[in-house]
C-alpha cells in the first residue's frame, strides 16, 4: 500500500513544462509575426524608391554612353595623329564629333540635375500642401498612402462614401503640385497601386489589388 500511494502522489505531482512550451511557442509567433510585418513595410516603402530611381538610373545609363561616345572620339583623334595620315576634312570631322558628345554629355548631366533638383521641389511642395492633413508625404519618393480599411469593406472594391469623400479633397491637393506648369514635363506617369491582406489565393487577391485600384482611379 505504501508504494502504491507513493507512485500516486508522483502521477499526481504538477508539470510546468507544457506551459513553459506553450509559452515560448507564443513568443516566436510573436517574433515572426513582427519580423513579417516589417519586411512588409520595408518592402513597400523599397518598391516607390526604386521606381523613382529607375528613371535617374536610366538617365545616367545615357550620360554614360555618351563619355563612351566621347572617349571613343577621342580615341580616333589620338590614333590618327600617331599615324600623321590624318586629312584636314577628317580632323575637322574628329572635333566636330568631339564637340557634339562634349555638348551631349554636358546636356545630360544638365538633365540630370534638373530631374534630382524638380524631384527634391516637388516632394517639398506636397509636404507644405499636405501639413496640415492627416494624409503623410513619403519624404523619398512623394508617394501618398491610404489605408485599404478607410476606403474599402472586406474583400470589396466599392469605395466606401466616406472614402470617396476622402478622395475628393485629397487627390486634387496632390495633383494641384504635380500639373504646375513647372513640374508637369517632368512627370512621366502617376502610379495608382491596390492592396489586400495575405487571405485568400494569389490569383483572387491579384484581381481585387486591380479592381480597388482601377475604382481610386475612376
Amino acid at each position: 500500500m505504501k508504494n502504491k500511494r507513493k507512485g500516486r502522489e508522483v502521477f499526481q505531482a504538477p508539470s510546468y513544462w507544457q506551459s513553459y512550451s506553450d509559452m515560448m511557442a507564443a513568443l516566436l509567433l510573436l517574433f515572426v509575426l513582427i519580423i513579417a510585418i516589417t519586411l512588409g513595410i520595408y518592402k513597400m516603402k523599397t518598391t516607390d524608391l526604386e521606381q523613382a530611381e529607375l528613371q535617374l538610373n536610366n538617365t545616367r545609363t545615357e550620360l554614360e554612353e555618351s563619355e563612351k561616345e566621347r572617349q571613343a572620339s577621342l580615341q580616333k583623334l589620338e590614333d590618327a595623329y600617331a599615324r600623321q595620315t590624318m586629312t584636314e576634312e577628317e580632323l575637322q570631322s574628329a572635333y566636330q564629333m568631339i564637340d557634339e558628345a562634349r555638348d551631349e554629355l554636358n546636356s545630360a548631366k544638365s538633365e540630370l540635375q534638373d530631374i534630382v533638383g524638380i524631384r527634391t521641389d516637388i516632394i517639398g511642395e506636397l509636404q507644405t500642401k499636405f501639413s496640415n492633413s492627416t494624409m503623410q508625404v513619403d519624404p523619398q519618393t512623394g508617394s501618398i498612402s491610404f489605408s485599404t480599411d478607410v476606403l474599402f469593406k472586406y474583400n470589396s472594391a466599392t469605395l466606401t462614401a466616406a472614402s470617396k469623400n476622402t478622395l475628393k479633397e485629397v487627390i486634387p491637393m496632390y495633383l494641384d503640385v504635380l500639373l504646375q506648369d513647372n513640374f508637369r514635363p517632368y512627370i512621366a506617369e502617376i502610379i495608382i497601386e491596390g492592396h489586400t491582406d495575405t487571405v485568400g489565393d494569389y490569383q483572387s487577391n491579384m484581381t481585387l489589388s486591380f479592381n480597388r485600384a482601377n475604382s481610386v482611379a475612376k
